[in-house]
């Protein structure tokens, strides 16, 4: 039972934690975006020169696209070029992919560093930022609903306090009230002397007296 139970918090925090993760994939998929058009106009292969044909460039271009991974000729293959250096899924063949293309001019030393640079850059942002960005949101947040919980569970232990501390104020109330019954039947049953008035109207003073200092003492509850 108690691992059932201990499931069940684990999944509530779950869902409550669901729209941090969402924003979180949005901000992936915003910057994978980005990333990925930069990649297109900076690594892909040139269009022909000597190509005109519309037919023969749509061709040319579809032949470009059916490559295998990673490239980036083609923006579907370069989103999930930069999403494997995102999830560290062999980005290192992504990092050498233009180095590697022989269909392609060779870089200088300088241009090679530089998209080495931009690989590097990416995996840092995504890889390294976005990763620990996510993580302490999520740990902050659960902090933050555990928090709440114990708010909420310290207001219902002081709810309960109070529930219990009127319910005994009503009790004594009743006991008060009880004793009040009791000497009012006692008044009522208790006949002074005729012969006596003055010793009646004294007793009867007394009677009264106590009675309506135990229904004082029943309203000051």
């Amino acid at each position: 039972m108690v691992f059932y139970e201990e499931s069940r918090k684990y999944l509530l925090k779950m869902l409550a934690v669901s729209p941090v993760l969402l924003h979180f994939g949005l901000l992936v998929m915003t910057f994978n975006y980005l990333f990925s058009v930069l990649a297109m106009e900076l690594l892909s292969r040139p269009a022909p020169s000597g190509v005109t044909d519309a037919a023969k460039l749509e061709a040319l271009y579809e032949q470009s696209c059916a490559r295998d991974l990673p490239h980036f000729d083609c923006f579907g293959e370069a989103f999930l070029s930069i999403f494997r250096v995102f999830i560290e899924n062999n980005w290192g063949d992504v990092l050498h992919a233009r180095q590697a293309d022989a269909s392609m001019p060779p870089l200088t030393a300088v241009e090679t560093a530089a998209v080495n640079g931009y690989f590097v850059a990416v995996y840092a942002v995504m890889g390294i930022g976005l990763c620990n960005l996510v993580t302490t949101i999520v740990v902050e947040f659960n902090k933050v609903v555990e928090e709440e919980e114990e708010m909420q569970k310290t207001l219902r232990e002081k709810r309960l306090v109070d529930i219990k501390a009127k319910m005994r104020r009503v009790f004594r109330g009743l006991r008060h009230f009880e004793s009040m019954r009791r000497q009012f039947e006692t008044l009522c049953s208790q006949t002074p002397p005729i012969d006596n008035r003055e010793v009646m109207v004294g007793h009867h003073n007394a009677n009264w007296r106590a009675v309506h200092q135990t229904w004082r003492s029943i309203i000051q509850i």
